[in-house]
This record gives structure tokens, sequence and C-alpha cells, in this order.
């Protein structure tokens, strides 16, 4: 449950809680995605560690245009 919003939603990687973690423990989890009636978490790995540590990347070739800036 995200308590600000008082959604509830599920893990999408359930996968890699700790089997020692029991139902009903409070677990620190990233929002994956939300909208106004919906939530769903990811459980923190070591690999969401390090996509927090660097800066968001810049997807190449994209103008905003749809057009490939090549003339022929």
């Amino acid at each position: 449950m995200h308590e600000p919003s008082g959604l509830c939603g599920a893990i999408q990687n359930s996968g890699d809680v700790p089997a020692a973690k029991n139902v009903g423990e409070t677990l620190r989890l990233i929002v994956a995605i939300a909208n106004e009636r919906e939530i769903a978490f990811r459980y923190a790995i070591p690999a969401d560690e390090g996509r927090a540590q660097r800066p968001p990347s810049k997807v190449k070739g994209h103008g905003g245009s749809g057009r490939s800036g090549r003339r022929i």
C-alpha cells in the first residue's frame, strides 16, 4: 500500500523479495507505475540502486518531428 494515496498494488518483481520477509511486514518499495486509480511497485535490487545513481539517458535520433533528418 502507498500510504499517501491509499492505493494498493502488486509487486512486479515479487520473486526478488527475500523469502525471510513475511506477509504484513513493512518493505520499502519503488513505485513502478502509478495513476489516479492504480499503482504497482518493484522491490529494490542492486541494479535499481545503480540506476538511481545515473542521470536519465537521452534517446538518440528523436527530434520530436517524427522525421529522420536525412535529406534525399
